[in-house]
C-alpha cells in the first residue's frame, strides 16, 4: 500500500484514531483524546428538508471541494454536493448547513458563531471541526478545540466534545485506515455520479491508503493492486466491485 500511495501521489495513511461519541442524556459529557465525534439525532424538521438549496449562498457540485474565506477571517471548506447559507451581523455569526458537509476553522471574534442544522446547533469554542448531514441526523467531528452541541429536540440537554486530529477530504484525499471496502466505496460514491456496487463477499476486506478524490475512476482502477478484487465499469455511471476471478 505504501507503493500504491506513492504511485497515486497520495499522503501517508493516517494513524488509527479512536472514535468518541457523545449524546446529551441529562448531563454534560466531556470527551478527550483522538478525534472527538458526536451525533445529533434528526428532529422533526420537514420545513428544513424543503429548504431552497438551489438558492443557497454557497454550493458545490458532486465531486467538487471548495475552500472559502469567511467574513470574519475564518476558513470554510465545502465537501461534495454541499449547500450553506451565511448570516453574519454585529450580533451573531451563523452558518446554516442545508446539505452535505463542511469543515470550519473559526476566527477569534467575540461575536458568537453557530452552525445550524435541522437536528440542532453546534457552537465552537475556538476550533477546527466538521459538520455533516446524514440520513438519520447530523454528525459533528472535532479536530481541535471544543464544540458545544445543542440538539433541537432537547435544547436543555447538550454536550461538549473535544478532539485532536485532521480530516483529509479538504485536501482532496480520502483516507482509509484499515477501513472495510464496502464502507470505503460508499464514501467514494459521494464524489461521483452514478452507482458503485460492492459484492457482499468483498465488502469486509480491509483497505489502507490515501486516495485522490479528484479522479475517482483512477481510485477504483487501483483497487485490484491492493485487494483481491475485480473492478468492472459496466457503464460510466455503473461500476461493480467483486472478488477477483
Amino acid at each position: 500500500m505504501a507503493d500504491l500511495d506513492r504511485r497515486l501521489g497520495a499522503l501517508p495513511a493516517a494513524p488509527a484514531r479512536r472514535a468518541l461519541s457523545a449524546a446529551g442524556r441529562g448531563r454534560r459529557r466531556f470527551l478527550k483524546g483522538g478525534a472527538g465525534l458526536a451525533v445529533l439525532a434528526a428532529a422533526d424538521g420537514l420545513a428544513w428538508s424543503r429548504a431552497p438549496i438551489w438558492r443557497a449562498d454557497l454550493r458545490t457540485a458532486v465531486g467538487e471541494i471548495r475552500e472559502q474565506a469567511l467574513p470574519d477571517g475564518g476558513r470554510l471548506w465545502l465537501n461534495t454536493d454541499t449547500a450553506v447559507d451565511l448570516d453574519y451581523n454585529a450580533k451573531h455569526r451563523r452558518l446554516r448547513l442545508l446539505a452535505g458537509e463542511v469543515l470550519i476553522e473559526t476566527a477569534a471574534d467575540p461575536c458568537p458563531f453557530t452552525v445550524l442544522t435541522a437536528a440542532g446547533a453546534a457552537r465552537p469554542l475556538g476550533t477546527r471541526f466538521s459538520v455533516r448531514l446524514t440520513d438519520t441526523g447530523t454528525r459533528v467531528a472535532v479536530w481541535s478545540g471544543w464544540v458545544a452541541l445543542a440538539p433541537a429536540d432537547a435544547p436543555g440537554r447538550g454536550a461538549v466534545v473535544a478532539g485532536d486530529g485532521g480530516a483529509g477530504w479538504e485536501r482532496g484525499m480520502l483516507i482509509a485506515d484499515d477501513r472495510p471496502l464496502g464502507e470505503f466505496l460508499e464514501e467514494l460514491a459521494r464524489y461521483r455520479r452514478g452507482v458503485i456496487h460492492c459484492d457482499p463477499d468483498v465488502a469486509d476486506l480491509r483497505l489502507v491508503g490515501s486516495f485522490p478524490l479528484a479522479d475517482t475512476d483512477r481510485v477504483l482502477r487501483s483497487l485490484p493492486e491492493a485487494l483481491p478484487v475485480d473492478v468492472a465499469f459496466l457503464t460510466p455511471w455503473w461500476v461493480s466491485v467483486s472478488r477477483a476471478g
